[in-house]
């Protein structure tokens, strides 16, 4: 009885040597395969990879996540909160939640909560169109809480309403 004589796909643009799909797992995810932007080089240790315009990929990895229409995974989410240059207690301030909490999430011992998602995924498209500076709303997180609400005075002026 004979069987199927697997091959792997190789993949490559006009004038560059054929690759295999490279599995990037250095990025926390385990579902990312690159087709090019990458070189093996073979070195004393064995192989190593060159990833090019790193920030560029991150920015689309991050994108692709926030776009799908599907729950994020733990890993996910921590690909994200690194992404967004965050420890696990400033993504908690923005969320409104604790670090435990995102450390629950991002292992997945708990689902995160739809409309945490939703303001995670917010954030992420946020930062990316230069709209959120997600270090200075921790800042002022941090500057508010313990704080208790003013009065808030407004005046009238020729260009509008402004804080008084």
């Amino acid at each position: 009885m004979g069987g199927l004589a697997m091959t792997e796909k190789v993949f490559c643009r006009r004038g560059d040597s054929p690759k295999k799909p490279y599995n990037y797992k250095g990025c926390g995810l385990d579902n990312i395969y690159l087709l090019s932007g990458f070189d093996i080089i073979k070195d004393e240790d064995g192989n190593s990879v060159i990833i090019h315009n790193m920030d560029s990929l991150h920015r689309a990895i991050a994108k692709q996540l926030v776009m799908e229409q599907k729950v994020l995974s733990g890993k996910e989410i921590r690909f994200l909160r690194t992404y967004l240059d965050l420890s696990q207690s400033d993504l908690g301030k923005l969320l409104g939640c604790d670090s435990q909490s995102v450390a629950r999430y991002e292992k997945e011992q708990c689902d995160i909560p739809s409309p945490t998602e939703r303001l995670l995924r917010m954030m992420v498209l946020g930062h990316m169109m230069g709209k959120i500076d997600v270090r200075e709303v921790v800042q002022r997180i941090e500057t508010m809480e313990g704080k208790d609400s003013a009065k808030l005075k407004f005046a009238s002026t020729s260009k509008g309403w402004k804080v008084a």
